[in-house]
C-alpha cells in the first residue's frame, strides 16, 4: 500500500437533515502485532451535498450522457420519476446561491446537473445495462404491477425510446432485477425476480429481446438479485436470496456451458444483513461479502470447487424448482430415459396447469431446468415405464378429473400430449409392474364396480400396438378396502422377487397389501395380528438395498426394515434410530454415498429438518454424517444416476421443488477467506459498499452502522480484514424532534462521480445524497499536519 500524507479533515458544519460532523477515530489493529493506524492513508475532501426526496431509493453509478463521466440515477417515486444526476467539470452561472436564502437551508453543490426521466408506473427496482449494443448506458426498471420497461439512452437527452415486457406475478421489491449477460454472447440482458418464477430476458439483437426464459423458483421468496462470475469460469451467474417460511438462505444459479443458467445452490449464509459481490481476493471470481446478522461480523466467502474425496459426504443439496401447487397430493414425480440416450431424465406433475414438466439430462451438466407440456387436467399419478423394449420408456399418467388414464412419449423433441388407454370404469389409482416375467411391465388399476367396491384390472400392450385387458373377475375383485385407497405402490413385501402393491389412501388408516401370487395375481393379504405398518404415507415406504433387497418404512421417529414372513405378518429386521428426541422420520432411501462397497442408509428427518446418514460398521448402521435440508415439504424420494457418473444420486421431491444430493460429486460451496470484528462501541453494520478509496489499487470496504450513522472503512492486509478509519454521517440529535435520524445511511456506492481518476464514497441519507470525494493526499485544499 502506497504511502499517503495525513490529512487534517475540513468540515462542512450542516443543521437539521443532513451531516452534521466527521470525526476521525482509528483502532489498534493488533493481536499480538505492531500497532498499525490506518487512516493516514484515508483522506476525503469537503462534502458535497445534494437534495432529492425521502423516498429516493435504488441509486446506481453509469455514463448517463455518454460523455466518459460517471453520474447516478435513483428512483423518486413521490414524483413519478428517475432522478439522473449528470456529473459537470465545473460550475456555471446558474449556480450560484439565492441571496434570500434561508439561514438553515443547505445549499447544493454544483457537482451535478439534475435531470428527470418521468415515468407512468410506480417504479420498484433499478438496474442498468447496455440494452440495444451502442455502447451507451440504458435504464431498466420494473414497474407496477407487471411491466418491465427498458429506456434507450440516445443523443437526445429525452429518453423517449423504450421497450416494454409483461411479466406475471412479479412482487415490486427494491433489488428484484438485476442486468448482465447471463449467455455468454456479449449482450446484456436481464434478471426479474417474480413470486413463482424468475424471468431471464435475453438480448438478441441490438435492442431486441427473446420470449423471456422461464426459470422456477425453488422458494416461497426470492429477492435482492445480483449478476456477476462467482466461480471464475468467466461466466456470469445469477445470485439472489431464497426465502422458506423464517429462513433465507443465499443461492445461486451458475452459468453452464451451453449459455443456460443452472439449478439452484443454497449456501450456509442464512443470518446475513447487508450482501454485496466485489472481487476483493484473489482466487475464483466475486466475493459474496455480507454482515452476519447474529455476530455483526463483516464476512468474505469465496466459491470453492473442491475435487471428492473418497469417503468424504457431500454436503450441498441441489435444488429444481416446479412452481407452486394446491396441495401436497396433487404433485406426482417418475423417473426414467425419456428420450433414449442412455440417461434418468425425471418428470414432475403439474395437475392445476394441466401440463408435465420435463427436466432432460445432459451428458455436461445433468438435469436441465424443466420444460412444462400439455397433459390431462388434474393428474396426480404418473408412472415411467419402456413398454414396447425401444430404449426409449413411455410416461403414464392418471387424470381423475378426466377420469383417464393416458400414456405419451418424447418424440419429435417434445412430449407428446396422452392418448387415452381402453380402461373400465374409473381409475383411482396404478402401478406398473412385470407380473408375467417377460420383461415388460404391465400397467394395473385399481377402479371402483360399485361405490366402495374396489376391483384391479391389467393392459398390456400387444404387439401390434393394441391393449388387451385381462386379470378382471372374482380373483381380482376385491370388495370394500377399509381404508378406501387413492394411490398404488410397487415393493417386494416377501422378497419373492414378485411385484406386490400398497394400497395407501389419505384417510388415515392403515394401506391394503396386496401379495402376488406363484401365477402372478395380486390378492389381499390379510395381516391382523403381530406389528403393522401403521398410517404410512407414499413416501414412507422405499425398496432399497442394504447388500440384499429391503424393504424400510419411515414410522414416526425410527425407520425400520421389515419383511412379510409366510403367514402375512410383518416382521421386524431392523430399526435404525437417531439420536434426537425431536426427531421425525418421513421418509428413507439407500445408495452408495461414500464410494466404499456397499450402500448407507438415508433417514430424511423433517423434525430437525436433516438427513441423517448411517453408514455400517460392523454388523451395524450406525449415524455417520447429516445434511441440513431446511424447511422442506417432503412427498417421497427417489435414487437414481442423475448427473451421468455411473453413481446413484438421491432425489428428494417435495411439494415445489426436488433436491438431489449427488454421490459422485460436490457442487460449488462458499468458504470463508476473512472475516472482520469491528472494535468500535455499540455498532450495527446493517449494508456494505465496496470499491478503492484511497487509491492504492487494492478495493476496501465502507460499512454502514446504523446505530450511530457511522461509517467504517475496511481493508484486505493480506490474509486479513483492517480497520482503516471510521466517521460519522450525521448525529441522531439533529433529528430528534422528528423521531430520530431512522435507519441511515440506507444506500451507499463507490464511483468515481468527480472525474478525477479517483474513487468517491456515495451515501444516500434521508433526502440527500453525500459525496465524499477522494482526496489524492495532495489537494490544495487540505491542510496537511496530524491531529
Amino acid at each position: 500500500m502506497g504511502q499517503r500524507l495525513p490529512i487534517r479533515w475540513v468540515v462542512n458544519v450542516l443543521t437539521a437533515v443532513a451531516v452534521v460532523a466527521i470525526s476521525l477515530s482509528h483502532v489498534t489493529i493488533a493481536d499480538d502485532a505492531e500497532e498499525i493506524d490506518l487512516s493516514v492513508y484515508y483522506g476525503f475532501k469537503d462534502l458535497e451535498i445534494f437534495k432529492l426526496e425521502q423516498r429516493s431509493h435504488s441509486m446506481l453509478p453509469g455514463d448517463f450522457n455518454h460523455d466518459g463521466l460517471t453520474d447516478l440515477a435513483l428512483v423518486d417515486n413521490s414524483h413519478s420519476r428517475i432522478d439522473l444526476l449528470i456529473q459537470r467539470q465545473a460550475p456555471t452561472d446558474k449556480d450560484e446561491p439565492a441571496t434570500d436564502a434561508d439561514v438553515n437551508q443547505i445549499e447544493e453543490h454544483w457537482r451535478f446537473k439534475h435531470e428527470k426521466i418521468p415515468v407512468d408506473r410506480e417504479v420498484s427496482a433499478l438496474t442498468v445495462g447496455d440494452f440495444n449494443g451502442d455502447g451507451r448506458t440504458d435504464l431498466a426498471y420494473f414497474g407496477e404491477p407487471d411491466r418491465l420497461i427498458v429506456r434507450f439512452q440516445s443523443e437526445s437527452p429525452l429518453w423517449d425510446q423504450k421497450r416494454e415486457v409483461r411479466l406475471a406475478d412479479v412482487e415490486g421489491q427494491s433489488w428484484g432485477i438485476a442486468a448482465g449477460d447471463l449467455n455468454h454472447d456479449g449482450r446484456d440482458d436481464i434478471a426479474v425476480l417474480g413470486k413463482q418464477v424468475t424471468y431471464v430476458i435475453h438480448q438478441t439483437e441490438p435492442g431486441e429481446f427473446a420470449t423471456p426464459v422461464v426459470i422456477r423458483n425453488t422458494a416461497e421468496r426470492v429477492g435482492l438479485a445480483m449478476i456477476g462470475d462467482l466461480d471464475g469460469d468467466g461466466r456470469n451467474d445469477l445470485f439472489y436470496m431464497a426465502g422458506d417460511g423464517d429462513e433465507r438462505s443465499a443461492s445461486a444459479r451458475l452459468q453452464n456451458e451451453s449459455g443456460n443458467l443452472g439449478p439452484e445452490i443454497r449456501f450456509e449464509l442464512e443470518d446475513i444483513r447487508g450482501l454485496i459481490l466485489y472481487d476483493l481476493v484473489e482466487g475464483a471470481g466475486k466475493e459474496v461479502v455480507t454482515i452476519d446478522g447474529t455476530t455483526g461480523r463483516v464476512r468474505v466467502a469465496q466459491f470453492s470447487r473442491e475435487s471428492d474425496l473418497r469417503g468424504e459426504l457431500d454436503v450441498r443439496l441441489v435444488q429444481y424448482g416446479f412452481g407452486e401447487s394446491g396441495s401436497s397430493k396433487g404433485r406426482d414425480l417418475a423417473t426414467g430415459d425419456l428420450n433414449g440416450d442412455g440417461l434418468t431424465d425425471v418428470v414432475v406433475t403439474d395437475p392445476r396447469a394441466a401440463q408435465l414438466i420435463v427436466f432432460l439430462q445432459h451428458p455436461n451438466f445433468g438435469l436441465d431446468l424443466g420444460t412444462a407440456y400439455p397433459s390431462f387436467l388434474g393428474v396426480e399419478q404418473i408412472r415411467v415405464s419402456d413398454i414396447d423394449g425401444d430404449g426409449n420408456a413411455e410416461v403414464f399418467v392418471l387424470s381423475n378429473e378426466e377420469k383417464s388414464i393416458g400414456y405419451c412419449q418424447f418424440e419429435n423433441g417434445r412430449l407428446s400430449f396422452p392418448q387415452a388407454l381402453p380402461v373400465t370404469g374409473e381409475p383411482v389409482a396404478f402401478e406398473m409392474a412385470d407380473l408375467d416375467r417377460d420383461g415388460i411391465e404391465e400397467l394395473l388399476y385399481l377402479w371402483e364396480p360399485q361405490r366402495k367396491k374396489f376391483a384391479l384390472n391389467r393392459l398390456t400392450r400387444q404387439t401390434d400396438g393394441d391393449w388387451k385387458t385381462d386379470l378382471s373377475g372374482n380373483d381380482t375383485e376385491y370388495g370394500s378396502l377399509s381404508n378406501e385407497p387413492t394411490y398404488m405402490q410397487k415393493l417386494d413385501a416377501n422378497q419373492d422377487g414378485m411385484p406386490d402393491f400398497l394400497l395407501l389412501s389419505s384417510n388415515g388408516r392403515a394401506p391394503t397389501l396386496l401379495v402376488t401370487d406363484a401365477d402372478g395375481v395380486p390378492r389381499v393379504a390379510e395381516t391382523s395380528g403381530g406389528l403393522q405398518l401403521g398410517d404410512v404415507e407414499r413416501g414412507a415406504v422405499f425398496s432399497g438395498k442394504l447388500g440384499e433387497p429391503v424393504t424400510l418404512v419411515a414410522q414416526e421417529n425410527f425407520a425400520r426394515n421389515v419383511l412379510l414372513d409366510e403367514e402375512n405378518r410383518w416382521q421386524v429386521l431392523d430399526q435404525y434410530n437417531p439420536v434426537e428426541s425431536d426427531a421425525k422420520i418421513k421418509g428413507v432411501a439407500t445408495l452408495d454415498l461414500d464410494g466404499q462397497p456397499g450402500n448407507e442408509l438415508v433417514l430424511i428427518d423433517t423434525g430437525v429438518n436433516k438427513l441423517r446418514i448411517f453408514r455400517k460398521e460392523g454388523e451395524l448402521y450406525q449415524p455417520w454424517e447429516q445434511v441440513d435440508l431446511g424447511s422442506f415439504p417432503y412427498i417421497a424420494a427417489e435414487v437414481a444416476d442423475l448427473n451421468a457418473d455411473g453413481r446413484d444420486d438421491l432425489l428428494i421431491f417435495g411439494e415445489q421443488r426436488f433436491l438431489t444430493l449427488y454421490a459422485g460429486q460436490r457442487p460449488p460451496e462458499l468458504k470463508d477467506v476473512m472475516t472482520f470484528e469491528s472494535k468500535l462501541d455499540d455498532v450495527f453494520l446493517n449494508d456494505l459498499a465496496a470499491g478503492d478509496l484511497n487509491g492504492d489499487g487494492e478495493p476496501d470496504i465502507a460499512a454502514f452502522d446504523l446505530r450511530k450513522h457511522n461509517v467504517e472503512i475496511i481493508t484486505p492486509r493480506g490474509d486479513q480484514l483492517a480497520h482503516g478509519i471510521n466517521f460519522k454521517v450525521f448525529d441522531e440529535k439533529s433529528f430528534s424532534r422528528r423521531g430520530g435520524g431512522g435507519a441511515q445511511p440506507r444506500e451507499g456506492v463507490v464511483a468515481d462521480v468527480t472525474g478525477d481518476g479517483l474513487n468517491d464514497l456515495i451515501l444516500l441519507v434521508h433526502d440527500r445524497v453525500l459525496v465524499y470525494p477522494q482526496d489524492d493526499g495532495n489537494s490544495s485544499d487540505a491542510e496537511q499536519g496530524t491531529d
